[in-house]
Protein backbone atom coordinates (compact mmCIF):
# COMPACT_ATOMS: atom_id res chain seq x y z
CA UNK A 1 0.00 0.00 0.00
CA UNK A 2 2.96 2.62 0.96
CA UNK A 3 4.82 1.37 -2.28
CA UNK A 4 1.39 2.33 -3.94
CA UNK A 5 1.29 5.95 -2.44
CA UNK A 6 4.94 6.54 -3.17
CA UNK A 7 4.73 5.79 -7.26
CA UNK A 8 1.66 7.63 -7.45
CA UNK A 9 2.98 10.51 -5.78
CA UNK A 10 6.28 10.06 -7.31
CA UNK A 11 3.97 10.70 -10.89
CA UNK A 12 2.41 13.92 -9.47
CA UNK A 13 5.63 15.28 -8.67
CA UNK A 14 6.95 14.61 -12.04
CA UNK A 15 3.82 15.69 -13.87
CA UNK A 16 4.37 19.36 -12.93
CA UNK A 17 3.09 20.34 -16.28
CA UNK A 18 -0.33 19.52 -15.02
CA UNK A 19 -0.06 22.55 -13.05
CA UNK A 20 -0.06 24.67 -16.07
CA UNK A 21 -1.91 28.50 -15.69
CA UNK A 22 -5.71 27.66 -15.89
CA UNK A 23 -7.64 29.86 -18.56
CA UNK A 24 -10.65 31.36 -17.12
CA UNK A 25 -9.27 31.82 -13.55
CA UNK A 26 -11.02 34.63 -11.37
CA UNK A 27 -9.33 37.92 -12.60
CA UNK A 28 -9.47 39.64 -8.93
CA UNK A 29 -7.20 42.24 -7.92
CA UNK A 30 -4.84 40.34 -5.36
CA UNK A 31 -2.01 42.51 -3.93
CA UNK A 32 1.44 41.76 -2.18
CA UNK A 33 -0.38 43.51 0.90
CA UNK A 34 -3.84 41.57 1.08
CA UNK A 35 -1.58 38.29 1.04
CA UNK A 36 0.57 39.55 4.19
CA UNK A 37 -2.09 41.05 5.66
CA UNK A 38 -4.32 38.00 5.89
CA UNK A 39 -1.35 35.74 6.77
CA UNK A 40 -0.38 38.29 9.87
CA UNK A 41 -4.09 38.32 10.86
CA UNK A 42 -4.37 34.52 10.49
CA UNK A 43 -1.55 34.40 13.36
CA UNK A 44 -2.64 37.23 15.67
CA UNK A 45 -6.05 35.44 15.92
CA UNK A 46 -4.14 31.73 16.42
CA UNK A 47 -1.86 32.55 18.85
CA UNK A 48 -2.26 30.02 21.19
CA UNK A 49 -3.26 26.62 18.84
CA UNK A 50 -2.97 23.13 19.48
CA UNK A 51 -2.66 20.65 16.63
CA UNK A 52 -2.95 16.69 17.04
CA UNK A 53 -2.58 14.90 14.04
CA UNK A 54 -1.89 11.02 12.71
CA UNK A 55 0.96 10.77 10.98
CA UNK A 56 1.87 8.35 8.34
CA UNK A 57 6.28 8.71 6.86
CA UNK A 58 7.04 5.95 4.39
CA UNK A 59 10.61 5.97 3.45
CA UNK A 60 11.86 3.81 0.26
CA UNK A 61 14.15 1.22 1.44
CA UNK A 62 16.65 1.26 -0.96
CA UNK A 63 19.79 1.93 0.30
CA UNK A 64 18.98 1.30 4.10
CA UNK A 65 20.15 -1.08 6.37
CA UNK A 66 18.61 -2.27 9.58
CA UNK A 67 20.73 -3.43 12.55
CA UNK A 68 20.14 -7.15 12.86
CA UNK A 69 19.19 -9.97 10.16
CA UNK A 70 15.31 -10.26 11.76
CA UNK A 71 14.39 -6.20 11.16
CA UNK A 72 16.33 -6.35 7.83
CA UNK A 73 13.84 -8.78 7.02
CA UNK A 74 10.83 -7.41 8.53
CA UNK A 75 11.55 -4.13 6.55
CA UNK A 76 12.40 -5.80 3.41
CA UNK A 77 8.95 -7.94 3.88
CA UNK A 78 7.00 -5.06 3.94
CA UNK A 79 8.44 -3.19 0.89
CA UNK A 80 9.10 0.44 2.29
CA UNK A 81 10.34 1.60 5.92
CA UNK A 82 6.90 2.53 7.25
CA UNK A 83 6.60 4.65 10.70
CA UNK A 84 3.32 5.78 12.28
CA UNK A 85 2.82 8.33 15.17
CA UNK A 86 0.57 10.47 17.10
CA UNK A 87 1.96 14.01 17.13
CA UNK A 88 0.37 16.64 19.50
CA UNK A 89 2.12 20.46 18.68
CA UNK A 90 1.28 23.23 21.03
CA UNK A 91 1.62 26.65 20.25
CA UNK A 92 1.67 30.05 22.07
CA UNK A 93 3.18 33.18 20.51
CA UNK A 94 6.77 31.66 19.96
CA UNK A 95 6.30 28.81 22.45
CA UNK A 96 6.30 25.30 21.38
CA UNK A 97 5.79 21.95 22.81
CA UNK A 98 6.12 18.66 20.51
CA UNK A 99 4.76 15.48 21.66
CA UNK A 100 5.79 12.25 19.01
CA UNK A 101 4.15 8.77 20.09
CA UNK A 102 4.72 5.71 18.08
CA UNK A 103 1.35 3.80 16.81
CA UNK A 104 0.84 0.65 15.78
CA UNK A 105 2.90 -1.39 14.01
CA UNK A 106 6.27 1.12 13.16
CA UNK A 107 9.53 0.02 12.61
CA UNK A 108 10.66 3.44 14.14
CA UNK A 109 9.46 3.07 17.90
CA UNK A 110 11.09 6.17 19.50
CA UNK A 111 9.21 8.87 21.50
CA UNK A 112 10.42 12.13 21.51
CA UNK A 113 9.47 15.72 23.75
CA UNK A 114 10.90 19.05 21.76
CA UNK A 115 9.94 22.82 24.15
CA UNK A 116 10.50 26.28 23.64
CA UNK A 117 10.04 28.84 26.11
CA UNK A 118 10.96 31.26 23.62
CA UNK A 119 14.13 31.32 25.00
CA UNK A 120 15.64 28.14 25.34
CA UNK A 121 14.99 25.43 23.61
CA UNK A 122 15.07 21.42 24.50
CA UNK A 123 14.54 18.23 22.96
CA UNK A 124 14.61 15.05 24.75
CA UNK A 125 14.14 11.27 22.84
CA UNK A 126 14.07 8.04 24.05
CA UNK A 127 15.44 5.62 21.35
CA UNK A 128 14.59 1.89 21.33
CA UNK A 129 17.95 0.54 20.72
CA UNK A 130 19.77 2.26 23.64
CA UNK A 131 19.06 1.86 27.83
CA UNK A 132 19.38 5.96 28.20
CA UNK A 133 17.06 9.08 26.59
CA UNK A 134 19.47 11.50 24.63
CA UNK A 135 18.70 15.17 24.82
CA UNK A 136 19.96 18.34 23.24
CA UNK A 137 19.64 22.25 24.48
CA UNK A 138 19.47 25.24 22.16
CA UNK A 139 19.12 29.19 23.40
CA UNK A 140 17.33 31.73 20.84
CA UNK A 141 15.49 29.43 18.75
CA UNK A 142 12.63 27.36 18.48
CA UNK A 143 14.42 23.49 18.34
CA UNK A 144 15.10 22.44 14.66
CA UNK A 145 12.89 24.89 12.64
CA UNK A 146 13.43 22.42 9.74
CA UNK A 147 12.04 19.23 11.58
CA UNK A 148 9.65 17.78 8.66
CA UNK A 149 7.23 17.53 11.20
CA UNK A 150 6.97 21.03 12.29
CA UNK A 151 7.03 22.40 9.05
CA UNK A 152 2.73 22.20 7.69
CA UNK A 153 1.80 23.88 10.90
CA UNK A 154 4.32 26.19 10.74
CA UNK A 155 3.43 27.57 7.83
CA UNK A 156 -0.04 27.49 8.64
CA UNK A 157 -0.11 29.92 11.46
CA UNK A 158 3.58 31.26 11.74
CA UNK A 159 4.37 32.29 8.32
CA UNK A 160 4.99 35.80 8.81
CA UNK A 161 7.30 35.32 11.91
CA UNK A 162 10.86 34.98 10.93
CA UNK A 163 12.08 33.30 14.07
CA UNK A 164 9.33 30.26 13.18
CA UNK A 165 8.86 29.68 9.53
CA UNK A 166 10.73 26.85 8.30
CA UNK A 167 12.28 28.77 5.93
CA UNK A 168 14.52 31.66 5.62
CA UNK A 169 13.43 34.76 3.01
CA UNK A 170 14.67 38.21 2.59
CA UNK A 171 11.05 38.67 0.47
CA UNK A 172 8.37 37.70 -0.89
CA UNK A 173 7.33 38.40 -4.63
CA UNK A 174 3.65 37.86 -6.00
CA UNK A 175 4.01 35.95 -9.36
CA UNK A 176 1.74 36.25 -12.19
CA UNK A 177 1.44 32.35 -12.55
CA UNK A 178 -1.97 31.32 -12.05
CA UNK A 179 -2.59 27.84 -10.84
CA UNK A 180 -5.61 25.75 -10.18
CA UNK A 181 -5.48 23.09 -7.33
CA UNK A 182 -8.00 20.91 -6.53
CA UNK A 183 -10.25 22.96 -8.77
CA UNK A 184 -9.03 25.94 -6.93
CA UNK A 185 -7.62 29.41 -8.64
CA UNK A 186 -4.59 30.02 -6.73
CA UNK A 187 -1.92 32.85 -7.07
CA UNK A 188 2.04 31.80 -6.51
CA UNK A 189 3.50 34.19 -3.99
CA UNK A 190 7.64 33.19 -3.83
CA UNK A 191 9.76 33.89 -0.78
CA UNK A 192 13.28 34.37 -1.59
CA UNK A 193 16.39 33.88 0.09
CA UNK A 194 18.66 37.11 0.52
CA UNK A 195 21.40 36.57 -2.08
CA UNK A 196 25.27 35.94 -0.02
CA UNK A 197 27.60 33.02 1.03
CA UNK A 198 25.46 31.67 3.18
CA UNK A 199 22.63 31.14 0.70
CA UNK A 200 21.39 28.50 -1.11
CA UNK A 201 20.17 29.12 -4.28
CA UNK A 202 16.65 28.07 -2.83
CA UNK A 203 12.79 29.09 -3.62
CA UNK A 204 10.04 28.47 -1.73
CA UNK A 205 6.72 28.60 -4.11
CA UNK A 206 3.67 28.85 -1.73
CA UNK A 207 -0.02 28.25 -3.57
CA UNK A 208 -2.38 30.69 -2.00
CA UNK A 209 -6.11 30.61 -2.16
CA UNK A 210 -7.56 33.65 -2.66
CA UNK A 211 -10.89 32.86 -2.36
CA UNK A 212 -10.44 30.95 1.25
CA UNK A 213 -8.51 33.26 3.47
CA UNK A 214 -5.57 33.32 1.59
CA UNK A 215 -4.59 29.87 2.37
CA UNK A 216 -1.72 27.69 1.25
CA UNK A 217 -2.56 25.03 -0.85
CA UNK A 218 1.11 24.32 -1.64
CA UNK A 219 4.05 24.63 -1.03
CA UNK A 220 7.42 23.58 -2.62
CA UNK A 221 11.31 24.22 -2.39
CA UNK A 222 12.92 24.78 -6.06
CA UNK A 223 16.38 24.68 -6.10
CA UNK A 224 17.98 25.11 -9.91
CA UNK A 225 14.43 24.98 -11.72
CA UNK A 226 13.40 21.14 -9.89
CA UNK A 227 10.84 20.61 -7.33
CA UNK A 228 13.12 19.16 -3.94
CA UNK A 229 10.08 19.01 -1.99
CA UNK A 230 6.15 19.41 -1.51
CA UNK A 231 3.32 20.07 0.80
CA UNK A 232 0.17 19.94 0.05
CA UNK A 233 -1.94 21.43 2.33
CA UNK A 234 -6.44 20.03 2.97
CA UNK A 235 -8.36 22.72 4.68
CA UNK A 236 -11.92 23.11 6.15
CA UNK A 237 -13.98 26.17 7.33
CA UNK A 238 -14.16 27.24 10.73
CA UNK A 239 -17.23 29.66 11.91
CA UNK A 240 -15.29 30.78 14.47
CA UNK A 241 -12.12 30.96 12.76
CA UNK A 242 -11.68 30.69 8.75
CA UNK A 243 -10.01 27.70 7.93
CA UNK A 244 -8.11 24.93 9.61
CA UNK A 245 -5.73 22.77 8.19
CA UNK A 246 -7.15 19.02 8.18
CA UNK A 247 -4.09 17.34 6.74
CA UNK A 248 -1.03 17.63 4.51
CA UNK A 249 1.11 15.84 2.39
CA UNK A 250 5.23 16.22 2.37
CA UNK A 251 7.17 14.34 -0.20
CA UNK A 252 11.36 14.77 -0.46
CA UNK A 253 12.80 14.24 -3.85
CA UNK A 254 16.48 13.41 -4.44
CA UNK A 255 18.48 15.12 -7.03
CA UNK A 256 18.17 12.31 -8.98
CA UNK A 257 14.34 12.42 -8.87
CA UNK A 258 13.71 9.80 -6.48
CA UNK A 259 11.71 10.00 -3.68
CA UNK A 260 13.53 10.14 -0.09
CA UNK A 261 10.86 10.41 2.10
CA UNK A 262 7.37 10.88 2.32
CA UNK A 263 4.91 11.73 4.80
CA UNK A 264 1.12 12.15 5.49
CA UNK A 265 -0.78 13.80 8.09
CA UNK A 266 -4.30 13.26 9.21
CA UNK A 267 -5.74 16.36 11.93
CA UNK A 268 -7.58 14.35 14.35
CA UNK A 269 -8.09 17.55 16.72
CA UNK A 270 -7.38 21.38 16.69
CA UNK A 271 -8.21 23.89 19.35
CA UNK A 272 -7.87 27.66 18.97
CA UNK A 273 -6.99 29.09 22.72
CA UNK A 274 -6.75 25.95 24.73
CA UNK A 275 -5.58 26.50 28.48
CA UNK A 276 -1.69 26.91 28.67
CA UNK A 277 0.71 27.31 31.49
CA UNK A 278 4.48 27.90 31.44
CA UNK A 279 4.60 24.62 32.82
CA UNK A 280 4.03 23.49 29.15
CA UNK A 281 7.17 24.94 27.80
CA UNK A 282 9.39 23.68 30.44
CA UNK A 283 11.60 20.25 30.62
CA UNK A 284 14.07 18.59 33.35
CA UNK A 285 16.36 16.08 31.89
CA UNK A 286 15.95 12.42 33.85
CA UNK A 287 18.52 11.33 35.44
CA UNK A 288 20.68 9.14 33.29
CA UNK A 289 19.65 11.78 29.86
CA UNK A 290 22.64 11.97 27.67
CA UNK A 291 22.19 15.40 25.95
CA UNK A 292 24.34 18.36 24.04
CA UNK A 293 24.61 22.03 25.38
CA UNK A 294 24.83 24.21 22.43
CA UNK A 295 24.25 27.62 24.27
CA UNK A 296 28.14 28.84 24.51
CA UNK A 297 28.52 28.13 20.85
CA UNK A 298 30.20 24.89 21.44
CA UNK A 299 29.09 21.53 21.98
CA UNK A 300 29.86 20.01 25.70
CA UNK A 301 28.70 16.95 26.02
CA UNK A 302 26.96 16.34 29.26
CA UNK A 303 24.97 13.45 31.91
CA UNK A 304 22.49 14.07 34.07
CA UNK A 305 24.36 12.46 37.38
CA UNK A 306 21.38 13.45 40.04
CA UNK A 307 18.25 16.12 39.49
CA UNK A 308 19.49 19.46 37.98
CA UNK A 309 22.95 18.20 38.87
CA UNK A 310 24.61 18.00 35.02
CA UNK A 311 28.29 16.06 34.57
CA UNK A 312 30.49 17.27 31.81
CA UNK A 313 31.85 13.90 29.77
CA UNK A 314 34.52 13.84 27.14
CA UNK A 315 35.56 11.73 24.25
CA UNK A 316 38.46 10.58 26.14
CA UNK A 317 36.37 8.88 28.44
CA UNK A 318 34.43 6.79 26.04
CA UNK A 319 37.62 5.87 24.01
CA UNK A 320 38.44 4.44 27.66
CA UNK A 321 35.77 2.23 27.73
CA UNK A 322 33.26 3.95 30.00
CA UNK A 323 29.88 2.63 30.45
CA UNK A 324 26.64 4.57 31.65
CA UNK A 325 27.44 3.48 35.23
CA UNK A 326 30.55 4.84 35.25
CA UNK A 327 29.85 8.17 33.69
CA UNK A 328 27.08 8.34 36.50
CA UNK A 329 29.27 7.64 38.96
CA UNK A 330 32.56 8.95 38.81
CA UNK A 331 33.62 13.23 38.70
CA UNK A 332 34.14 14.59 34.84
CA UNK A 333 36.79 13.11 33.05
CA UNK A 334 37.42 10.11 35.83
CA UNK A 335 35.27 7.50 34.19
CA UNK A 336 37.84 4.67 33.96
CA UNK A 337 40.66 6.61 34.31
CA UNK A 338 42.26 4.26 36.68
CA UNK A 339 42.90 2.06 33.78
CA UNK A 340 45.43 4.41 32.12
CA UNK A 341 46.63 4.90 35.78
CA UNK A 342 47.12 1.14 35.88
CA UNK A 343 48.53 0.68 32.64
CA UNK A 344 50.97 3.68 33.16
CA UNK A 345 52.22 2.43 36.46
CA UNK A 346 52.94 -1.22 34.91
CA UNK A 347 54.45 0.92 31.76
CA UNK A 348 56.91 2.84 34.15
CA UNK A 349 57.34 -0.06 36.20
CA UNK A 350 58.37 -2.53 33.23
CA UNK A 351 60.91 0.01 32.25
CA UNK A 352 62.41 0.81 35.98
CA UNK A 353 62.74 -3.05 35.81
CA UNK A 354 64.52 -3.05 32.35
CA UNK A 355 66.79 -0.07 33.26
CA UNK A 356 67.86 -1.99 36.55
CA UNK A 357 68.54 -5.16 34.44
CA UNK A 358 70.92 -3.18 31.84
CA UNK A 359 72.29 -1.56 35.16
CA UNK A 360 73.47 -4.97 36.84
CA UNK A 361 74.48 -6.35 33.33
CA UNK A 362 76.40 -2.91 32.67
CA UNK A 363 78.11 -3.60 36.47
CA UNK A 364 78.83 -7.40 35.58
CA UNK A 365 80.52 -6.35 32.05
CA UNK A 366 82.46 -3.99 33.40
CA UNK A 367 84.11 -6.05 36.13
CA UNK A 368 84.98 -8.53 34.26
CA UNK A 369 86.80 -5.96 31.81
CA UNK A 370 88.85 -4.47 34.66
CA UNK A 371 89.69 -8.28 35.66
CA UNK A 372 90.62 -8.34 32.37
CA UNK A 373 92.50 -5.89 32.13
CA UNK A 374 94.45 -6.58 35.28
CA UNK A 375 95.64 -9.67 34.38
CA UNK A 376 97.34 -8.96 31.16
CA UNK A 377 98.59 -6.07 32.50
CA UNK A 378 102.94 -6.18 32.15
CA UNK A 379 104.06 -7.01 34.93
Amino acid sequence: MAGTFLLAYAASMLFIAAQVPGDGLPAGEVTLDDVLAAWQQREDEARTVQVEWMELQVTPIAGVQMPDAESQARLEAQGDMVKRSRNVMLLDGRRVRLTEDPSGESVDQNRQLIVFDGILGKGLIYRTVLDYPEGAISENQAPNRNLAKYIPLLVAFRLQDEHMRPFDASEYVLTDERVEIDDRACRVVEAREAPGPRGTGQVRKLYIDPGQDFVIRRMERVRDGVVRSRVDFSWAGDPSFGSLPTGWRLVSVKPDGSISSSIEGDVVDCQLDPPVSDADFQLEFPVGTRYFDSRDGTRRMLIVQAPNQPREFFPAEIQRGATQEDLLSTPPGQARLELNNTSSSTTWLVIGMNVLVLSVIGAWLGVRYLRGGRSTAPM
